[in-house]
């Protein structure tokens, strides 16, 4: 029983190896399949314009990559329960949540053509980025640091940081590429994207290796649990 346990909870932490996976795969097989599309210029969202040649089969890859996602994300949460550390679960929750948002991005609300006409599948893909990039930031933080005081992985804790930092620099690099036109937006878009998906995929790989269920070493956010065993020292003492 509790071997079939573990087998499922190891299996739902591929995802975050194969959300990746699919991820890169739909970049490139999009990219290549369509005319005129040069990787340094476009962003990968533009393969999934209304309209694109080939978007239903890059959606359908990058739907599946969110899936994927959330997978991860709930293995994370069966893997890091509520008693473990309230911290790590609302880092599963929005592990999970992220996915489910690239699932709406991916194939319902489509982004807008650049410099066409501003639709509401435009507007909520616009929105929902904002949100997943707030959520993205935060679990990064909350995984960082608190896997590192139960796990000790300092290295971990070193790429979030350094990954959150690439972000934040791709962000603002492309939003400077855009108002001056600078047909390096593809470059700019990508090195953020992909610093994250390297960082999930670690985060899997590592909780794949780590193979047991984490020890409560951890203080708990509410401060450390009383042991009922104290009481009882004191009464007989």
């Amino acid at each position: 029983m509790d071997g079939g346990q573990v087998f499922d909870k190891r299996y739902l932490l591929y995802g975050g190896i194969l959300n990746f996976i699919l991820y890169l795969s739909a970049d490139i097989i999009g990219g290549l399949l369509t005319p005129d599309y040069v990787f340094r210029e476009h962003a990968v969202s533009e393969l999934m314009l209304d309209g694109a040649e080939h978007r239903t089969l890059i959606s359908a890859i990058v739907f599946s990559s969110s899936i994927a996602g959330i997978a991860f994300g709930i293995g994370f949460l069966l893997y890091n329960d509520l008693k473990s550390s309230r911290a790590l679960f609302l880092a599963g929750i929005l592990l999970t949540l992220s996915g489910i948002s690239t699932a709406f991005t991916s194939t319902i609300w489509n982004q807008d053509a650049r410099g066409g006409e501003v639709t509401f599948g435009g507007t909520m893909h616009l929105v929902l980025v904002g949100v997943n990039v707030l959520i993205t930031i935060i679990t990064m933080l909350l995984c960082g640091i608190y896997l590192n005081r139960k796990f000790g992985w300092k290295t971990f804790r070193l790429l979030s940081f350094l990954s959150l930092i690439i972000m934040a620099v791709g962000g603002v690099v492309s939003t400077i590429f855009i108002q001056n036109d600078i047909p390096w937006l593809g470059v700019s878009e990508r090195i953020p994207v992909y610093s994250y998906f390297v960082w999930n995929a670690a985060l899997a790989w590592l909780l794949l290796k780590e193979g047991t269920e984490p020890r409560v070493d951890e203080p708990s956010i509410d401060g450390p649990e009383e042991d009922p065993n104290d009481d009882v020292a004191g009464i007989s003492s």
